[in-house]
C-alpha cells in the first residue's frame, strides 16, 4: 500500500517535461505491475489502465482510453457512484475486503483504494483507482472461519457486515444473503441482557467496541431469533482492527453457543428455588397457624417461583364455584394490574363466591379435583379463562379424605408448565394442606375459648348489671319511704331511672280516669329531647296503649317520630310503659324513651316494674298523709268556724237584746218622766227607733240562717220571669243612693242600649245584688266608686259590681264565699254581719245555675255574674 503511493503521488504533475522524463518506465509499469490499476479524469473516463486492469475486469486495452467507466459497467451501484464523487471531492477511500459479484453468479473479494489526483494545486483532475483480487487468500481464510465451532462476524467500520461463517447465520438464525451487507442496528435484531431485559442498539457489541475502541470481552447476550419460540444465549467477544493509521478497519465479533450452559444454570437455579421455597413454606407453616398468612404466603412464594401474573387460592364451596381466600402474583401488583377485574378486590370481593367452571375445546367440563394444565387457553371456557388469562394451572389443595380448594396460576402469555414445576407446587400444596388443617383445628379451638370467655364475660356483665339493678332499686325503694311528699317520690323515680338505665329522658303522667286524659306532671331529660312537662294526652286516642296499660301491662314498643303525641323527636324511638297500680286502681304510668337501636332488656324491665310497685305503695301512703292532713285540718277550720259563730252569734244575738232591754228601760224612764212632768220625752222617738232596728237586726240574721238551710236543701221552687236588665237595674239602685250620699261616696251604672232579657227568678236576682251593693257601701270608703255593669256575650248574662279603695289578699279570696267567713283585716264588730253573706249569694247564683267571680287587684274589688239568658229547667 506504501509502494503505490510512492508510486503514484498524491499531485501528478501535467506539466509535458516531468511525463518525457517518466514516460519510458510508465508503459513498463502498467505491463507488469500485479495490481489493477487504471486512471480517469473528471468524468470517469479512462486515461490509462494497466494489463491486469484489463484482464481482471475483461476489458480490452485497444478501445478503453477515453470511455466512460459507467459506460463499460452500466450496472454499477449507487454506492460505488457515490464512492467515484466523495473522492473526486477530495477524499481517498480504501477497503480491505469487498465482494466483487461476476457475470456467472461467482463473487470475488478484492482489497481496493481511491486516490484522487491533481492537475493544479487544488484542482482534482480525476482518480486513480487500484484494486487486488484476493479470492485466493479470502478462500482460505473464509475456510478457516467455517470450520470454527464458534459464529464469527465482521463488521465495517460502518457496521455493516461483510463476512459472517454459517454457525453465525446457525446461532442467529438468518441466510448468509440477509446478513451480509445489513448493519448492526437492522430492526432484524434482536438482543437481551443476560437478566432478560432488552438490550439497546447502543450497547450491542459491535456497536461498543466502536464507541469504545477497546476490545469486548465474555459478553453473554441473549438472541431471540425471528420466528424461532426462545431464546439463544451466546457469549461474545469482539475486538477492532486498525491500519497503519490506527483507523478503525473492521470489527471481528465472535460467539459460541451457552443456551444450554443457561439451561443448565437454569434449572440449577430452579431446583434451588425449588427447595427453597419448600424449606421457607416449611418454616412458615411451623411458625404461623393463621390461615391467611398461610394462604397470603403460599400464593406469593408460588407466584415468584412460577414468575405467572397472578395466583390465586380459592377454598371450594362446591365443584364449580369458590371463594377468593388469597392472591398474590407479578401483574397483582404491578401496573398492568391483576387479571381478575380490579374491581373485584376494590370492594373487598375476596370472601365472595365465585364461579370455577373450566370447559376444554370439546365441551367436556374440567374437574378442579384433579391437576389442569393448559399452556395456551385458546378454546378453552369458564370463569378461569376469562380474557385477559392466557395460560392456566390448576392443583388441588386437600387434606384426606376431601378437597379443601385449588390453586390457580394465570398468565397473561401461553407459557408452557415445566413438569417440575408442577411436582415442585404439588408437594408445596401437600404441605400447604396440612398447615390448613392444623390452622382450621387451631381456630376451632380459639372459637372455643373465646365463646367461653365471652359466656363468662357476659354472665358476669349480667350478675354485675343485676347487682347494680339492686343496688339502684334499694336506694329509690330508701328514698320514696322515707318522704310522705307526692312529688319528691315522683321526682326521685323519674330522676334515678333516667340515669341508672341511660335513657334519652324518663316521664311520669298522672291518670284522671274521670276525664280519661293523662298528665306529664314529672320529668327528667339526659338527653336533648323537648319537654313534654304538663302535656295533656287523651286517652282516647290511643285506646288500645291505655287499654293495656290500666290493666296492669307493660308495654315496649317503638314511636316513629310523627306518632309520639308527648315528644316531637325526628329519630324513632323504643318506648317502656309501666304502670304505677296498687290493688285499688292504676295511679300512672312511668315512660322510659331510649333510641330504637337499644330496647329495654328483661332485666331491666323488671328493674321499672319493682320501682313502679314501690312508687304505687310510696304515693298511696302519700295521699293518704296527704288526706289525713286535709281532714285535720278541716276540722281545725270547722272547730274555728264553730268558735266564730258562737262567737258572732252570741254576740249578735245579744247585742240587740242588750239595746232593746236598754232602749225599754230608758223608754220606760221616759214614760215615767213623761207622767211627771206631764210633758212628751224628747228622745222617746230615738229610743224606740232603736228598739226597731235591732229587732229588725235579730230578724234578719235568723232569716239568713233560715234561707241557708232551705237553699241546701233546695226545697224551695224558682219563680222565673223575663226581666229587662236596662230598667230594673236601675230601679234596684234608687234605694242605695241616699246612703252612698251620706257616705260620700258615688254609685255609677254602665248599661248599654239594649239587652236581651233574662229570664231567672227576680227575687233570688234581687236578694243577690242588694248582698254585693250593701257589702260595697259598708267597705268602700269616702271618696269611693261603686260601679254596676251589664252585658249580654252569647247565650250568658254579665252582671259586675266593683268598689274602689279597698283590696282582699289572694288568699283570702279562695275563701270568700265559706260560711261564716270574714276578712280579717276589717273590723268585724264595727261593721257586724254574720259572715253568712256571701255564702248565700253563692248559693243563690248556683241555684239559678250561674257562676260568680270575684278578683281584687289595684285597689279595687270585683264581684261578677255569669247568668244564661234561658237558664236550663
Amino acid at each position: 500500500m506504501i509502494a503505490w503511493r510512492h508510486f503514484f503521488p498524491a499531485r501528478v504533475s501535467p506539466k509535458t517535461t516531468v511525463l518525457d522524463e517518466q514516460n519510458q518506465f510508465l508503459p513498463l509499469l502498467l505491463q507488469h505491475i500485479p495490481l489493477a490499476i487504471a486512471i480517469f479524469d473528471r468524468e470517469m473516463r479512462y486515461i490509462c489502465a494497466s494489463d491486469n486492469w484489463c484482464h481482471t475486469y475483461n476489458l480490452k486495452p485497444q478501445t478503453l482510453i477515453g470511455r466512460s467507466h459507467y459506460e463499460l459497467f452500466p450496472e454499477i451501484s449507487d454506492r460505488w457512484r457515490a464512492i467515484h464523487q466523495r473522492c473526486l471531492a477530495g477524499a481517498t477511500e480504501t477497503c480491505d475486503l469487498d465482494p466483487f459479484p461476476r457475470a456467472d453468479g461467482s463473487v470475488d473479494w478484492v482489497k481496493w483504494a481511491i486516490h484522487p489526483w491533481y492537475a493544479a494545486p487544488g484542482q482534482v483532475g480525476g482518480l486513480v483507482m487500484i484494486t487486488e483480487v484476493i479470492t485466493d487468500r479470502e478462500a482460505k481464510y473464509r475456510h478457516l472461519i467455517e470450520n470454527l465451532h464458534a459464529g464469527v462476524v465482521v463488521h465495517a467500520p460502518d457496521t455493516r457486515i461483510l463476512l459472517c461463517n454459517t454457525k453465525a447465520c446457525e446461532l442467529l438464525g438468518l441466510t448468509l444473503e440477509q446478513m451480509l451487507g445489513k448493519t448492526a442496528i437492522d430492526p432484524v435484531w434482536h438482543f437481551a441482557y443476560e437478566d432478560g431485559r432488552p438490550m439497546p442498539q447502543s450497547a450491542y457489541p459491535v456497536n461498543q467496541v466502536i464507541a469504545s475502541g477497546q476490545p469486548l470481552k465474555n459478553l453473554v447476550v441473549g438472541i431471540h431469533r425471528p420466528q424461532i419460540t426462545g431464546c439463544t444465549w451466546v457469549l461474545v467477544n469482539a475486538f477492532p482492527e486498525v491500519d497503519a493509521q490506527q483507523s478503525l478497519r473492521q470489527v471481528v465479533v465472535t460467539f459460541i453457543d451457552i443456551t444450554e450452559v443457561k439451561q443448565a444454570e437454569a434449572f440449577l437455579a430452579q431446583q434451588a428455588a425449588q427447595e427453597r421455597l419448600l424449606s421457607l413454606m416449611a418454616k412458615r407453616i411451623r411458625r404461623s397457624l393463621d390461615l391467611s398468612t398461610i394462604l397470603n404466603t403460599t400464593a406469593q412464594e408460588v407466584g415468584q417461583f412460577l414468575q405467572v401474573d397472578q395466583v390465586t387460592i380459592y377454598r371450594l364451596t362446591n365443584p364449580n364455584r369458590g371463594q377468593m381466600m388469597a392472591m398474590a402474583g407479578l401483574s397483582a401488583v404491578a401496573p398492568g394490574g391483576p387479571v381478575l377485574p380490579p374491581s373485584r378486590l376494590a370492594t373487598g370481593e375476596l370472601a365472595t363466591d365465585q364461579s370455577l367452571s373450566l370447559t376444554d375445546p370439546q365441551g367436556q367440563r374440567r374437574s378442579l379435583m384433579e391437576p389442569q394444565i393448559i399452556d395456551d387457553c385458546h378454546g378453552y371456557q369458564g370463569g378461569l379463562v376469562a380474557a385477559p388469562v392466557a395460560a392456566l394451572l390448576t392443583v388441588p389443595i386437600a387434606w384426606a379424605p376431601m378437597a379443601w380448594g385449588v390453586l390457580v396460576a394465570q398468565h397473561r402469555q401461553p407459557r408452557s408448565w415445566q413438569a417440575a414445576e408442577i411436582q415442585v407446587i404439588t408437594q408445596l400444596l401437600d404441605q400447604v394442606g396440612i398447615a390448613i388443617q392444623q390452622s382450621e383445628l387451631y381456630q376451632q379451638v380459639q372459637t372455643l375459648n373465646w365463646r367461653l370467655e365471652q359466656e363468662v364475660q357476659e354472665r358476669t356483665a349480667q350478675l354485675q348489671r343485676s347487682l347494680d339493678f339492686e343496688a339502684l332499686l334499694k336506694r329509690i325503694t330508701d328514698k320514696v319511704r322515707d318522704s310522705l311528699d307526692e312529688r319528691n317520690i315522683f321526682s326521685t323515680v323519674v330522676h334515678e331511672l333516667a340515669e341508672g338505665l341511660r335513657t334519652y329522658s324518663c316521664d311520669s303522667d298522672i291518670f284522671d280516669l274521670a276525664h280519661q286524659t293523662t298528665t306529664i306532671q314529672y320529668e327528667y331529660i339526659r338527653h336533648s329531647m323537648p319537654s313534654a312537662l304538663g302535656k295533656v294526652v287523651q286517652m282516647a286516642d290511643f285506646p288500645g296503649l291505655y287499654e293495656l296499660l290500666l290493666q296492669g301491662q307493660t308495654l315496649q314498643f317503638c314511636w316513629l317520630p310523627s306518632g309520639n303525641p308527648v315528644h316531637r323527636v325526628q329519630q324513632p324511638l323504643v318506648s317502656l310503659a309501666c304502670p304505677i297500680s296498687d290493688n285499688q286502681q292504676c295511679l300512672g304510668s312511668i315512660w322510659l324513651y331510649r333510641s330504637a337501636d337499644q330496647p329495654f332488656d328483661t332485666l331491666e324491665v323488671q328493674l321499672v316494674e319493682q320501682v313502679a310497685n314501690q312508687c304505687a305503695i310510696a304515693i298511696r301512703q302519700a295521699r293518704l298523709y296527704s288526706e289525713v292532713q286535709a281532714q285535720v285540718q278541716e276540722l281545725e277550720r270547722l272547730h274555728h268556724l264553730k268558735d266564730d259563730f258562737l262567737s258572732t252569734v252570741s254576740h249578735e244575738l245579744r247585742t240587740p237584746i242588750s239595746n232593746i232591754k236598754m232602749a225599754t228601760q230608758m223608754l220606760e224612764l221616759g214614760l215615767q218622766q213623761a207622767q211627771t212632768e206631764s210633758a212628751t220625752c224628747p228622745r222617746l222617738h230615738q229610743y224606740l227607733q232603736i228598739l226597731k232596728d235591732e229587732g229588725k237586726r235579730e230578724l234578719a240574721l235568723i232569716n239568713d240562717l233560715l234561707d241557708l238551710s232551705r237553699l241546701e236543701a233546695e226545697s224551695e221552687p224558682l219563680t222565673l220571669t223575663d226581666l229587662e236588665l236596662t230598667l230594673w237595674l236601675p230601679y234596684l239602685l234608687e234605694g242605695f243612693v241616699d246612703r252612698v250620699a251620706s257616705q260620700h261616696q258615688s254609685l255609677h251604672v254602665q248599661l248599654p242600649n239594649t239587652l236581651p232579657l233574662l229570664n231567672t227568678d227576680a227575687t233570688f236576682l234581687e236578694r243577690v245584688l242588694m248582698e254585693l251593693l250593701n257589702n260595697a257601701c259598708k267597705y268602700t270608703p269616702a271618696e269611693g266608686k261603686i260601679i254596676v255593669t251589664a252585658s249580654a256575650q252569647s247565650e250568658v248574662m254579665q252582671i259586675s259590681v266593683q268598689n274602689t279603695g279597698v283590696e282582699i289578699a289572694p288568699e283570702e279570696l279562695t275563701h270568700i264565699f265559706d260560711k261564716f267567713y270574714r276578712i280579717r283585716q276589717h273590723d268585724i264588730w264595727k261593721l257586724g254581719g254574720t259572715g253568712l253573706g256571701l255564702t248565700l249569694v253563692k248559693k243563690l247564683i248556683d241555684r239559678l245555675g250561674g257562676d260568680i267571680y270575684v278578683q281584687s287587684s289595684d285597689n279595687q274589688v270585683t264581684f261578677t255574674i255569669h247568668l244564661p239568658l234561658q237558664p236550663v229547667v
